[in-house]
C-alpha cells in the first residue's frame, strides 16, 4: 500500500485551531446553518479542519460528517468525539475533489474557506454529485481584496499585525501574540500565498457550476455561495451577472 501523500497543513493544525477557537463567532455562519434543510438525514462538513462548525452542522441533521484531507486536523477533532453530546458525528481523512461517498448520499453540504486550495473545476461538480435530489450546498471561501498584494509576504506579513488589536480583544495579550506568532510562521506564510479568487471570479466560477446560486458576504475577506438542487418542475435560473448577485443569504424554504 502506498502512503498517501501528507497535506502541507500537518504542521499547522495546533496553531490554526487555537486561532479558529480564539476568533470563531458561530452567529457569522447562521445563514449557512440555517440553510439547512427541514428534516435533513445527513450533512457534510467539507474541510471541516478540527470540527468547529461540524459540530454546530450535527444539531440540524440526523448525522453529520466532517472530511478534512490533513489527517493532524482529523485526530484534532476526533478528540471532541469523546463528548456524549457528539453521537451523531463522525470525522474522516478524504480530498473535497474525490470525496469517497456515493452520489446523493448527502441532504446538505457545507464548505468554508476550503476550496480555494483545491481544484475547484474538479471539486465543484465533486459536490454537486454528492447531494440528494432536493439537497443543499452552502459555500464560503476566501476572496482577494487585493490580487496584486496577496502573493507578496511582507503584505501578509502586515495584514497578520493589523489583525492583531482584534485577535487581543477577543483572547486577550496572551492569545493574541500567540497567534501572532502562528500568521507569521513560515509554514503558515508559505500555506497562505495561493492564489484566491476576486470576487468577480468567485459568482463567475459558482454561477457556473451552480446555476441559480445566490450569494452573501461573511466577512470583508470572504463570500458565501448558496444553492439548492432544482426540483423536477423547477427549471433553474441561468447564471447572473455578478453585479445583479448582491443578495442576503436566502432561508430555508421547509
Amino acid at each position: 500500500m502506498s502512503t498517501p501523500h501528507v497535506p502541507r497543513y500537518e504542521p499547522l493544525a495546533e496553531g490554526w485551531a487555537f486561532w479558529r477557537e480564539t476568533v470563531f463567532r458561530r452567529e457569522a455562519y447562521e445563514p449557512q446553518l440555517s440553510f439547512v434543510p427541514e428534516g435533513a438525514q445527513r450533512g457534510l462538513d467539507l474541510g471541516c479542519g478540527h470540527g468547529i462548525l461540524t459540530f454546530p452542522l450535527a444539531e440540524h441533521v440526523s448525522f453529520a460528517v466532517g472530511m478534512d484531507l490533513a489527517f493532524s486536523m482529523i485526530a484534532l477533532a476526533r478528540r471532541k468525539l469523546r463528548d456524549p453530546s457528539a453521537a451523531n458525528v463522525a470525522f474522516l481523512v478524504g480530498d473535497v475533489a474525490a470525496p469517497p461517498f456515493r452520489a446523493g448520499t448527502f441532504d446538505f453540504v457545507l464548505s468554508v474557506n476550503v476550496l480555494h486550495h483545491s481544484d475547484v473545476e474538479r471539486s465543484l461538480p465533486a459536490i454537486k454529485a454528492l447531494l440528494t435530489a432536493r439537497g443543499r450546498v452552502a459555500v464560503t471561501d476566501v476572496i482577494a481584496l487585493r490580487p496584486r498584494l496577496d502573493g507578496v509576504w511582507a503584505y501578509r506579513v502586515w495584514r497578520a499585525i493589523t489583525w492583531m488589536p482584534a485577535n487581543v480583544r477577543r483572547g486577550g495579550l496572551r492569545a493574541g501574540l500567540k497567534i501572532l506568532r502562528f500568521h507569521l510562521s513560515a509554514d503558515w506564510l508559505r500555506r497562505n500565498s495561493r492564489a484566491k479568487p476576486t470576487l468577480t471570479q468567485f459568482h463567475a466560477l459558482y454561477s457556473r457550476h451552480f446555476p441559480g446560486c445566490t450569494f452573501g458576504r461573511n466577512h470583508a475577506w470572504s463570500e458565501a455561495m448558496f444553492w439548492e438542487v432544482p426540483g423536477p418542475d423547477t427549471r433553474p435560473a441561468g447564471p447572473q451577472s455578478p453585479n445583479e448577485m448582491r443578495v442576503s443569504a436566502p432561508a430555508p424554504r421547509g
